[in-house]
């Protein structure tokens, strides 16, 4: 398969209300991203995300119940209140200072041929480190084993190991693998740990 050549690229988008957050909207922020390879005419999405900023702090700072606000957007963030939170804030073993809010991973899904090479950790990376700026967590939904290995290489920790179904986490407060780009072979990446020397090799 003939891939695109030049950068990958991350778009966003998302959609707001100038009203007051209250229960119904404005608490929880949805964004669509599309990872596209190339630019102008040549440009490709190469794979899709669906990410949820949960704004814990605020939905504090209005005397808004965070189970209703959940409950109200859906089903899938209901489910985190009784994981996450306690008494509308992070539960205690969750707490390190990072911040007030939580970024949830819904979806990610990469095309055919793109696959195994570490776009969709560097992808979480980049996001862990843009709009989850201020956030205490991200977390995400895991289906099988393999999957909870591959993102424990990107520092996420299993939060429901008596589940086969169930949610890994990544405390933002805490120094995490780098995701870098590998320059002769475009649109792949390679984990470097931060404990490790790179200079070593």
């Amino acid at each position: 398969m003939a891939r695109a050549s030049g950068v990958l690229r991350v778009i966003v988008e998302t959609e707001l209300s100038l009203d007051e957050p209250d229960v119904d909207h404005g608490l929880v922020t949805w964004f669509d991203v599309r990872v596209a390879a190339g630019e102008g005419a040549e440009s490709v999405v190469i794979g899709e995300a669906r990410v949820a900023r949960i704004h814990v702090g605020e939905a504090s700072n209005l005397n808004e119940p965070l189970y209703h606000v959940l409950d109200a957007d859906s089903g899938e963030l209901e489910a985190l209140y009784d994981v996450f939170f306690e008494e509308d804030w992070f539960r205690d073993q969750f707490t390190m200072g990072a911040g007030s809010d939580l970024l949830f991973v819904s979806q990610l899904d990469l095309k055919p041929g793109w696959e195994g090479r570490n776009i969709d950790l560097a992808l979480v990376r980049r996001l862990c480190d843009t709009i989850g700026e201020g956030c205490e967590l991200a977390v995400m939904p895991y289906e099988s084993e393999s999957e909870i290995a591959h993102w424990k290489r990107l520092g996420f920790i299993l939060t429901t190991p008596e589940r086969q179904v169930g949610y890994l986490h990544l405390s933002l407060g805490t120094k995490t693998p780098r995701i870098i780009a590998i320059d002769s072979d475009f649109g792949s990446y390679r984990v470097e740990d931060p404990q490790e020397d790179p200079d070593s090799d």
